[in-house]
């Protein structure tokens, strides 16, 4: 479970640090969780798009925060 965790948050960091807008960045998290849940089930569809909202926030609020 630790293991996912940080893979999904790793993910949304790479995300956040390579998306050209926030919309974009948060359509591609949407399509990812989408198909997580296609193999995993909704409710781990859900667990995983909070996961990777978690890193895609943590990058634009606290990295970019600190290069300005």
């Amino acid at each position: 479970m630790l293991f996912y965790f940080l893979i999904f948050c790793g993910i949304g960091v790479v995300v956040g640090k390579y998306a050209t807008t926030s919309k974009n960045g948060f359509l591609l998290l949407i399509g990812i969780a989408a198909v997580w849940s296609i193999g995993s089930g909704p409710f781990w569809g859900l667990i995983t798009l909070g996961e990777l909202l978690f890193g895609f926030a943590f990058f634009k609020f606290i990295i970019s925060s600190d290069k300005k």
